[in-house]
């Protein structure tokens, strides 16, 4: 296995510290920006998951996004139920 460079280092740190680091557009700075990204399980809060009372067995994959520079998080379900 050849020996870890800076790059390869600071790649992994990302992975595993939080998330990917990417340039995505921020529609607050209105530039692309870097933006930590990951993927997190949350729980379900949809009208219909509440009134069912079936919150805590609604789970799902969702691809959160922090902007570097402003701060501005947001979330999207990845799978489309």
């Amino acid at each position: 296995m050849p020996p870890a460079t800076a790059d390869s280092a600071d790649t992994a740190d990302n992975a595993t510290s939080g998330g990917a680091i990417r340039e995505e557009h921020c529609s607050t700075c209105e530039a692309i920006v870097p933006h930590r990204v990951t993927v997190e399980i949350r729980e379900g809060r949809s009208e219909e998951v509440i009134r069912r009372g079936t919150g805590k067995y609604s789970r799902g994959p969702y691809r959160a996004t922090e902007c570097c520079r402003c701060e501005r998080s947001t979330a999207a379900r990845i799978d489309n139920r």
